[in-house]
């Protein structure tokens, strides 16, 4: 009896151990993630395309702005200076990679001017509002409509 319980107690120990073992590495992980997990992370994103590993850094970096921790401009350097993102430069300093060297991918020039601001789109110009004829029309759940030009 009491060998039975010894056993149950060493493998409740041993539970309890391999738990903490898993769990452990993954919130240290949490509390330091910009080590190589971010940069692999992006690199990996690569398999699927340039465009989604751009939405996967873009996503980063939202993320670790939101921390109060911005992503560490060094790991756009290394992907850049391994040929990535050379169709995306002008994306990156927009999000704020502007001490980034990016000649490895443009040739030559380091480009590391602030991007450009967008010319903002002209403004629509009015509308005007007709009356309808008096068509009978039905729906079949609750609109909201509006007699006129106004919110």
């Amino acid at each position: 009896m009491k060998k039975i319980m010894k056993i149950r107690c060493s493998i409740a120990l041993m539970s309890a151990a391999i738990a903490l073992m898993i769990t452990l590495p993954v919130k240290c992980m949490a509390l330091n993630p910009q080590e190589e997990g971010v940069e692999a992370s992006i690199r990996y994103a690569f398999s699927n395309g340039e465009d989604y590993a751009y939405e996967v850094l873009k996503k980063f970096t939202e993320d670790y702005r939101n921390a109060g921790k911005p992503l560490d401009p060094q790991i756009v350097q290394n992907i850049v200076n391994d040929g990535g993102f050379k169709n995306h430069v002008d994306e990156l300093k927009v999000l704020g990679y502007t001490s980034v060297d990016y000649s490895p991918v443009t040739g030559g020039s380091s480009n590391t001017a602030p991007a450009q601001t967008e010319t903002p789109a002209p403004a629509p110009e009015a509308f005007t509002v007709e009356d309808m004829d008096e068509t009978p029309m039905w729906t079949i759940s609750d609109v909201n409509y509006r007699d006129g030009a106004s919110t």
